[in-house]
């Protein structure tokens, strides 16, 4: 008799989480439905526009592969060829790396200070519009002419904000420049436009959005303390 009781005990326990479950899982859909619905027409379009772009954007780099792989596979037993699409390579590597001058459409932002004895540009000002530039897919940026690249070290000293090694006065202006695929720039403004609100928002901060066809964005010096290359070596 015990052990119909406990048994009994233990269905009617499971019949109860299941129905608090099914009822919790019925009023957690009920507010995703409502929260759909109250979306706006236009906020469901941009939604669309965005993925229909990101879609768009996958195909582009699809094709772009697919192309690169036709152009190996044609240059097998072609030295030439092969010599040619290995410097193809060596430049786009470069670039990347930031070893070599480039120069395209973009935007340049001008963050200034409306008053040295209440505020000053701080190390995360120039980390949260670096980060969003790469979000942004900016394909080469830089800070008061000194390219970031993929190791740059960004910190501050005292009243300097140091990049790649290089101390800038944090009570001076901050020019920074980003080279977007010219088609995705309008895009990437307003991608921008959230960080670049947040920094003008404690009104210590002036900031400035120009669209400049012909940005020269220079290459990283050697000397800079984020070109370390040469302390390591390859190991296979």
């Amino acid at each position: 008799m015990k052990y119909k009781k406990t048994f009994a005990l233990t269905i009617i326990c499971l019949l109860m989480g299941l129905a608090v479950a099914w009822q919790y899982k019925s009023v957690y859909n009920n507010k995703k439905t409502v929260a759909v619905q109250n979306m706006t027409l236009e906020e469901l379009k941009d939604k669309l526009i965005i993925q229909t772009k990101n879609n768009e954007e996958l195909r582009e780099r699809n094709n772009y592969f697919n192309n690169e792989i036709i152009g190996f596979e044609e240059a097998k037993g072609n030295k030439d060829l092969q010599e040619k699409n290995l410097r193809k390579e060596i430049e786009k590597a470069n670039i990347i790396a930031g070893l070599t001058d480039v120069k395209g459409a973009g935007i340049i932002i001008t963050i200034s200070i409306n008053d040295t004895d209440l505020g000053w540009v701080s190390v995360n000002d120039i980390l949260e519009v670096i980060n969003g530039l790469r979000a942004a897919e900016a394909n080469a940026v830089c800070v008061n002419e000194e390219r970031v690249i993929a190791m740059t070290e960004i910190s501050e000293i005292g009243n300097y904000i140091m990049i790649n090694g290089l101390p800038m006065d944090a009570d001076k202006p901050f020019v920074i420049k980003a080279i977007f695929e010219k088609q995705k720039r309008d895009d990437s403004i307003k991608m921008l436009g959230s960080i670049l609100t947040k920094l003008e928002k404690g009104g210590f901060l002036n900031v400035k959005v120009e669209k400049d066809d012909d940005i020269i964005i220079p290459k990283i010096e050697k000397n800079r303390s984020s070109f370390g290359f040469h302390y390591i070596e390859s190991h296979e």
